[in-house]
């Protein structure tokens, strides 16, 4: 296991040349770059905004509480007054004349051209069995939102995590074909020169510069794999796309975190999810006890502050101001809605019923993701074991195949047979390496820890 040994100290003694080279490129390691995700994504600036709009929308809930003044101007000229028509006598003597006769309507003009209303009212709620409730409901939404910003944060550490490691894998992956590239190429060498001294047939230094051209195109796909998870773990920490990065953790100190034993028998912790469902039940339940609290009566007190200007002329300094005030209170008692109170309760009756069952199917999903998650997880240790004695075995048999071919023992067909397959076992190994890191991480979400 030389050959990994010495990959993953290359890799990370090449992090640390290129962040002595160009110090103007931003290091993260690992927790730093969560740590960046968790400031920077746009899901989290989304998750704290609703935070501050349950907050506004807890002061909303109680401003209907507080004391509410309106002021109103209400000015009205009349074009032409309206008229009312009166018996003239109904307001003189008595007649006394005994004779019956039909009164004669006049038509009488009240009031003035101009009216002009100024008025400050004011109105207090007293009780209101809803709006207790309310609050309640406004401040559990409040913690809701904050539940949903672990929630993302969980998301968030759980793809930069991944995302990280793929890019480790992605350039020791590299640094194993650049190191497969110096071989072939050292052996290419030796046998050209046997062939230029007739020891070997031409057809040996073909199959050589074939191996060597195909190994130059995986490094071109190598450097590409790289790039493109590096963006791709930008974008999950929501870092500009543009500009470098440089990871600074070692790929062998995952590697030696994710072989260490979990014990199998530990308890999970209580999911996230879980607990978001548990806050949307418990809304549900304020929703029903606000609808039966509308069933109480309400009472409000209320006042108002007025006066009054009435003229033809509309001389606003001269003419009189007629002032007035009062306060009072308004008492509200429902009787019948035409049962509109008894069919909401019903209807979110009816959606608590759905959330106790979208719970118990949560808590299987869970347990099914744990079992999932357990198992891929013993898979993926027990791959890497596999993968490792064969990479062993692929090195020894190429290493034997190289000896007997430059003592002439042996052909490059042999070499090119064993080289092939140590370069598939070197793939093999390092995808495992990548699914045991990310099997644990699976496990560590599943079991509540992340």
């Amino acid at each position: 296991m030389y050959r990994i040994t010495a990959i993953l100290f290359c890799l990370s003694l090449w992090q640390v040349t290129v962040a002595q080279q160009d110090a103007s490129i931003e290091s993260f390691t690992l927790q730093e770059a969560i740590i960046y995700a968790s400031k920077n994504h746009p899901s989290m600036d989304n998750a704290k905004m609703e935070v501050a709009s349950a907050k506004a929308r807890v002061k909303e809930v109680r401003a209907v509480g507080l004391p509410q003044v309106s002021g109103t101007v209400n000015f009205q000229h009349f074009l032409k007054q309206q008229a009312t028509l009166l018996d003239p006598t109904a307001f003189g003597p008595p007649d006394t004349s005994m004779v019956e006769q039909e009164p004669e309507l006049q038509e009488v003009v009240f009031g003035t051209k101009n009216n002009l209303n100024a008025s400050l009212d004011v109105n207090q709620l007293i009780f209101d069995g809803s709006y207790l409730v309310g609050i309640e409901a406004a401040e559990l939404y409040v913690e809701l939102a904050e539940k949903q910003i672990r929630s993302s944060v969980i998301d968030i550490k759980d793809n930069v995590t991944k995302a990280y490691f793929l890019v480790l894998i992605s350039q020791a992956n590299a640094i194993l074909i650049d190191q497969n590239i110096q071989n072939v190429d050292r052996l290419l060498y030796e046998t050209t020169q046997l062939y230029e001294n007739g020891f070997v047939e031409e057809i040996e230094v073909d199959r050589l510069t074939l191996s060597l051209s195909n190994l130059a195109s995986q490094a071109g796909s190598a450097e590409r794999q790289i790039e493109m998870s590096t963006s791709l773990l930008k974008f999950h920490m929501g870092y500009p796309v543009e500009d470098p990065i440089l990871l600074t953790d070692s790929l062998e100190t995952f590697v030696g975190l994710a072989v260490e034993n979990v014990d199998p028998d530990i308890a999970p912790k209580q999911r996230i999810e879980l607990d978001l469902l548990d806050m949307q039940m418990d809304l549900k339940e304020l929703e029903v006890k606000s609808i039966k609290k509308q069933y109480l009566p309400s009472l409000a007190a209320f006042g108002s502050l007025a006066t009054s200007f009435q003229s033809d002329k509309f001389d606003l300094f001269e003419d009189k101001w007629l002032p007035f005030s009062l306060v009072g209170l308004r008492l509200s008692v429902p009787i019948f809605d035409g049962f509109q109170k008894r069919s909401q309760i019903q209807q979110r009756e009816i959606e608590m019923i759905k959330f106790r069952n979208n719970k118990r199917q949560l808590e299987q999903s869970i347990a099914l993701e744990l079992a999932q998650a357990r198992i891929d997880y013993q898979n993926a240790t027990e791959q890497v074991n596999t993968q490792k004695a064969s990479l062993e075995l692929a090195e020894k048999i190429y290493n034997v195949s190289t000896i007997k071919y430059k003592e002439g023992m042996g052909s490059s067909l042999e070499v090119s047979s064993a080289e092939a397959q140590l370069y598939q076992t070197q793939g093999q190994y390092v995808k495992s390496l990548y699914d045991l890191i990310v099997a644990r991480s699976s496990l560590e979400r599943a079991l509540g820890n992340l």
